[in-house]
């Protein structure tokens, strides 16, 4: 079997946490190193500065995790992309970031896995879309969540009626405040709540409603002392007459729930985007006075979502699945930044 070979652009909490560990158990894809920007290459393309003690910071952080698990730590994202000992890039930077590593990653012939969202505008999207198409290459969008397998479980109760036929979608992602230097609340370098959790909920939506998915209405409220969104709320519907309502936010209580009302039933799924590989995720259906609850096995969408690119390389139609998804996705977003005027 062919193996993957991965480069890593960056030393992201996201990256330590949950992308490693998984890579780690890949029977199809492997870890050829981590790449630690250049002071030029961060204030060329990032509009914060970052200090030559905070450069050397994160090179001695990846050359400590290249210990522990045997990987080259590249000194620049070029010499990394540029590498023939590696595949694919997988890009784990602020949303600003995205377009312009996504590029050079396909304009060097590598498969690419983007974390959400692919990028801060539809344009910029279509643009990547049709260099990975016209070059052949896979491109994923990091929804992780969409491959755990409490998801196919909740799409199999859908199908099979067992809470009758489904009227409404109630998706809610929210958590608290974080620093105000995180890069979720500057709006240079891809802040907002929309961009970040509120394409979760979109993309939970898309996956019910289905192709003929329509946003009907949408409000972007503004975060306190930041020039970004802090909160917002979107309403959709489809031919088939299912409405969805979806709301985030990143100054909220912490929730992460998808519910499904049907004429016959409720499913609820209180993790349905965060579920840790060491968790059983809960899963509970009421049908009348009765109500069940059950878990899905401890499952990694992590490991599953890079299993998936190797089945992207060698399937051309599943590439051409997600070449699809990912503009969907992002034509979502856009329409809902319009409505809130918003433009590219």
């Amino acid at each position: 079997m062919m193996q993957i070979r991965i480069g890593v652009l960056g030393i992201g909490d996201i990256t330590k946490r949950r992308f490693l560990p998984a890579l780690k158990k890949s029977s199809t894809c492997s870890l050829a190193g981590i790449a630690v920007a250049t002071v030029e290459e961060r204030n060329q393309y990032i509009p914060v500065p970052m200090d030559k003690r905070n450069d050397e910071t994160k090179r001695s952080k990846a050359i400590n995790l290249a210990y522990e698990y045997s990987f080259a730590v590249f000194d620049s994202y070029e010499s990394l992309i540029r590498s023939r000992e590696v595949d694919a890039v997988y890009i784990p930077l602020p949303p600003a970031l995205h377009y312009y590593w996504g590029k050079r990653a396909l304009e060097e012939g590598k498969h690419v896995i983007m974390e959400k969202p692919f990028t801060t505008y539809c344009g910029h999207t279509g643009e990547l879309l049709e260099l990975a198409k016209k070059r052949g290459l896979s491109v994923l969008e990091n929804y992780g969540f969409q491959f755990h397998s409490q998801m196919e479980k909740i799409r199999q109760l859908v199908n099979s009626k067992e809470i009758g036929n489904c009227k409404l979608i109630k998706v809610s992602f929210g958590f608290p405040k974080r620093d105000d230097s995180d890069f979720r609340y500057v709006k240079e370098l891809g802040g907002g709540a929309l961009l970040d959790c509120g394409g979760y909920t979109l993309k939970a939506a898309s996956m019910f409603l289905g192709e003929s998915m329509e946003i009907v209405s949408s409000v972007l409220l503004p975060m306190e002392g930041h020039d970004v969104d802090g909160f917002g709320a979107v309403t959709a519907k489809n031919h088939g007459g299912t409405i969805a309502q979806l709301s985030f936010g990143m100054d909220n209580q912490y929730k992460c729930e998808l519910e499904l009302w049907g004429t016959k039933g409720i499913i609820n799924a209180p993790r349905i985007f965060t579920a840790p590989p060491d968790l059983s995720v809960p899963l509970r259906v009421t049908r009348g006075a009765n109500s069940e609850e059950f878990f899905i096995q401890e499952d990694d969408q992590f490991l599953k979502m890079i299993e998936k690119l190797h089945e992207c390389v060698m399937e051309r139609n599943i590439r051409e699945h997600f070449y699809k998804s990912i503009q969907s996705q992002s034509q979502y977003v856009d329409l809902v930044r319009k409505m809130n005027g918003e433009s590219e």
